[in-house]
Parts: structure tokens; C-alpha cells; sequence
């Protein structure tokens, strides 16, 4: 019978006999000192809690972007029935425009989360610009949720971009 060694990194299976100097996958260190081994695992946690970090972000964009959807479709509620003349064609079309985008971007997020974090980020910031270009006192109207907004669209693109590159890097955080 023959007896089978795991990575405690990354948990491949070796065959005592065969087993390598080093990991295929992580490159943990079987003939290394303890200290060396230690180092090793805890390089590889951080490597994860990355992976994790970016999960946790996307999640936190993909739930604004539904609650982004909510917010504008209530304001554009809210707007044509409290405005003599009620919204134009065009404001329906931007609102209607918005909230297909946040509710469609918030759907697949999970599948591209840099692509349909990018896509929303895009679209609020020209929608901020316009506004702004058509009233510069809109600026500063609703600038608390204008900044949670885009702060946590690009933090969920950079935390997804670092978790890409260390998959590419490590073949054992791929999973």
C-alpha cells in the first residue's frame, strides 16, 4: 500500500515515494525548515484572503447597484409625479436607461465582476457629468451617495484586478 503526503497549503495529493522537493502548485516547501514552511502557508492565506476580499466587493457592488436601480427608479416615480409637467421623454429614457444597466450589471457581476463593474462606474459618471454640465448645483446634491457610489465601484474593480493576478500567478487559487 502506499502512503499518500498532502500539501498543507494547497492540499495536493502525492505518493510518499514520488513526492517532489517542492509543490507543483504553490511551491510549498517539503524539505524546507519549519520556519521556511511557515512563511511559506502564510504568504499563501494572505494570497486568499485577497481571492475572498474580492468576492466580498463584488458582492457589496452587485447590492448597490440593485439598490442604485431602486434609488432611481423611486426618484423618477417620485419626480413625475410630483413635477407640474412631469418628466420628459428624455429624463424617462436616461432613467429607464440606468436602471436596465444597474439591475442587468448587478445580475452578472459575479460572472465578469471588473467588466460589470466597469460598465455601471462608466454610466453614473457621464450621468454626474451631464448633470453637472446642465446644473453645477447638482454637483453637490446627493454627494453622499455619488461618492459611496463610485468609491465602491472602483474599489470592487481594483480588489477583482489584484485577485486576477494572482490567479494567473498561482494555479492553486484558481479554484
Amino acid at each position: 500500500m502506499e502512503e499518500k503526503a498532502h500539501c498543507p497549503s494547497c492540499h495536493k495529493v502525492y505518493v510518499e515515494v514520488t513526492r517532489p522537493d517542492n509543490c507543483y502548485d504553490c511551491d510549498f516547501p517539503f524539505l524546507g525548515t519549519d520556519k521556511e514552511k511557515s512563511v511559506h502557508i502564510g504568504r499563501n492565506l494572505l494570497k486568499k484572503n485577497v481571492i475572498n476580499d474580492a468576492s466580498s466587493a463584488s458582492k457589496k457592488a452587485s447590492n448597490l447597484l440593485f439598490i442604485l436601480a431602486a434609488v432611481y427608479l423611486f426618484s423618477a416615480a417620485f419626480a413625475e409625479f410630483t413635477t407640474p409637467t412631469g418628466l420628459a421623454i428624455l429624463d424617462w429614457v436616461i432613467y429607464i436607461w440606468l436602471i436596465v444597466c444597474f439591475v442587468f450589471c448587478a445580475a452578472f457581476l459575479i460572472k465578469s465582476p471588473i467588466v460589470f463593474c466597469i460598465i455601471p462606474l462608466i454610466a453614473l459618471l457621464i450621468v454626474y457629468l451631464l448633470q453637472y454640465l446642465a446644473n453645477p448645483a447638482t454637483l453637490f446634491s446627493g454627494i453622499l451617495l455619488k461618492i459611496i457610489s463610485v468609491s465602491l465601484l472602483l474599489y470592487a474593480i481594483f480588489k477583482n484586478w489584484e485577485a486576477q493576478k494572482l490567479k494567473k500567478q498561482n494555479a492553486f487559487l484558481r479554484d
